[in-house]
């Protein structure tokens, strides 16, 4: 609960965290005419994309063979925009450099 996301109403019973902090969950607000359901301004917070974390793995797109031979011992992705002859030969040549390729899709 790091962001601070609460269930409505968490204020008001004891069983869902009045006064203790470990029982406060979010839970979807489902009520019919809900204000924080529909997200008028005043209410609380409600968990959407917009709030998630920046991922910490960088990928690595290779498009051609020069910038395949620059990635010794890394872990790429191969472009979707290549054909089936030039991803096998990338594949061959990544396996004697030493690089990881998380994307092979051999036909």
């Amino acid at each position: 609960m790091s962001q601070g996301f609460k269930r409505r109403g968490w204020y008001r019973f004891s069983s869902l965290g009045k006064g203790r902090k470990k029982l406060i969950k979010w839970r979807r607000p489902k009520g019919r005419h809900g204000k924080m359901r529909e997200k008028r301004g005043g209410s609380d917070k409600t968990v959407m994309i917009g709030y998630g974390t920046k991922d910490k793995i960088q990928i690595i797109v290779v498009k051609n063979m020069q910038e395949l031979g620059k990635m010794k011992g890394k872990e790429v992705y191969l472009s979707g925009t290549l054909g089936n002859k030039k991803r096998i030969e990338m594949v061959k040549k990544a396996e004697e450099l030493g690089v990881k390729i998380l994307n092979k899709n051999l036909k």
